[in-house]
């Protein structure tokens, strides 16, 4: 009750705070949000690619995000959006294959996120390694709009190792990344490395791990959420 009450502050003061409309309605749509089972919660799963790995320096180059809508993903749903930085491509160039010129002519950062929290309206998110692509979505909207919303946030990298701390057992290098952890799961080899095909895979692989977990596919979502 007392976590609820926090949130409901935080949410209440980001709304207050707020200065975009788009970024206001997800807030409200997101207030009172009902959290059920897996086929009746919406969710958006998001992935960027950022210039660098420090959560509080990376600039946002490109953000993929698709819906999954009663328990399936929606591939029309599919969004794949080139952001200009002002620093470059960073570590993308390398991870992403991005390059300077390729992102020169994307979008502001302000238009991405304003396509993106009108897409994510009364959705759930879901990461993989939301540690590192929530503070720097945070702070881009800060930049923004003025304000840090909490998001309520469902993460499959976390959630993995929170099992694996429940059995005891101690993840190797490189297990909890993302082809590592469809390959665990049985899912197809993941090559793709931009930021659709990243959230693509990230939705692939939280429906296997709810189906491991919830064979019936009523997996309740409310305790895998965490508003950060």
């Amino acid at each position: 009750m007392l976590h609820r009450w926090r949130t409901r502050r935080r949410l209440t003061r980001a709304r207050e705070a707020c200065r975009r409309d788009v970024l206001g309605r997800w807030l409200d749509s997101v207030t009172d949000l009902t959290i059920g089972t897996l086929p009746e919660t919406p969710i958006l799963a998001v992935d960027l690619e950022l210039t660098g790995l420090d959560p509080q320096q990376a600039e946002i180059v490109s953000i993929g995000w698709t819906a999954i809508e009663g328990g399936r993903i929606l591939l029309g749903s599919n969004r794949h959006l080139l952001v200009r930085s002002t620093r470059g491509v960073g570590h993308s160039a390398t991870i992403h294959e991005l390059r300077d010129q390729d992102v020169a002519e994307g979008l502001a950062e302000e238009e991405a996120l304003q396509a993106l929290f009108q897409d994510a309206a009364g959705h759930l998110l879901l990461f993989h390694h939301a540690g590192l692509d929530v503070p720097c979505l945070q702070r881009a909207c800060e930049a923004w709009a003025g304000c840090r919303p909490p998001l309520p946030t469902l993460d499959t990298l976390r959630w993995e190792l929170e099992r694996l701390s429940r059995r005891g057992q101690t993840p190797g290098d490189g297990a909890l990344r993302l082809g590592a952890l469809r390959t665990r799961y049985h899912l197809p080899e993941h090559t793709l490395h931009d930021a659709l095909g990243d959230a693509v895979a990230t939705a692939e692989l939280f429906l296997a791990m709810a189906a491991h977990a919830q064979p019936d596919g009523r997996l309740r979502l409310a305790p895998l959420v965490r508003w950060l």
